[in-house]
């Protein structure tokens, strides 16, 4: 169903006065004559309109496009980067445990020779070695955020069994990144401001347990 607005009425009524008019003033096949043209400057007019906004509206779907390519590289890079940084950091982190435990064990050793330059016991050594390595834990991370122009949407969450419920200001959108392999292959979350914090949809997921039922 098309929904009329009062430029369409407006049109509607014009072509109804010059009809009119042709009528009265014409007779016969110069009154059709007159009305086919009217009709016919309406229906070129709207083409022309309906035209232009059909090559606006793909320009602007092609700049979209775009903007989701780039978002989608932009992700995986960060993605990698982030992953990759949060595993290096698990490894320096290991082997400077590991180091200060060398440390200590070199240090034992100078004491309970008395200074004189100990040995360390291979077995030690072995030991500390052996640490085996770690996983790293990896958390989702906001990388960019847009605010949202409408200040009066809002999500409706409620917990698994539908016993606890809250709503949220939406305040923006984020491009989160994810721990691989995701849960789910989303890019850009819904943000709402819970108390003092920006939260994405996926935080209040994982952390309170709460799930965006709809956004209104």
């Amino acid at each position: 169903m098309h929904t009329r607005t009062p430029e369409i009425d407006q049109i509607s009524d014009q072509f109804r006065a010059r009809a009119r008019d042709l009528i009265e003033g014409e007779a016969g096949p110069e009154a059709l004559a007159g009305i086919a043209t009217a009709h016919r400057a309406d229906v070129d007019r709207l083409a022309i309109r309906a035209h232009a906004a059909e090559a606006e509206n793909r320009i602007t779907l092609s700049r979209l496009r775009t903007a989701d390519d780039i978002s989608r590289a932009l992700h995986g890079y960060l993605t990698s980067e982030i992953i990759r940084g949060v595993r290096v950091a698990a490894h320096v982190e290991q082997y400077r445990r590991q180091l200060d435990r060398v440390r200590a064990a070199v240090t034992n050793a100078r004491v309970g020779d008395g200074g004189e330059g100990g040995a360390v016991a291979v077995a030690d050594l072995d030991a500390i070695l052996a640490e085996p390595t770690e996983h790293p834990e990896q958390l989702s991370t906001v990388v960019a955020f847009v605010p949202e122009p409408a200040r009066d949407r809002s999500g409706h969450f409620t917990s698994d069994d539908g016993a606890v419920t809250h709503g949220y200001p939406l305040v923006g959108w984020s491009l989160v990144v994810h721990p691989a392999p995701a849960t789910e292959p989303r890019r850009l979350e819904p943000t709402f401001l819970v108390e003092d914090r920006a939260l994405p949809e996926s935080t209040l997921r994982t952390t309170y347990g709460l799930h965006l039922r709809r956004l209104i």
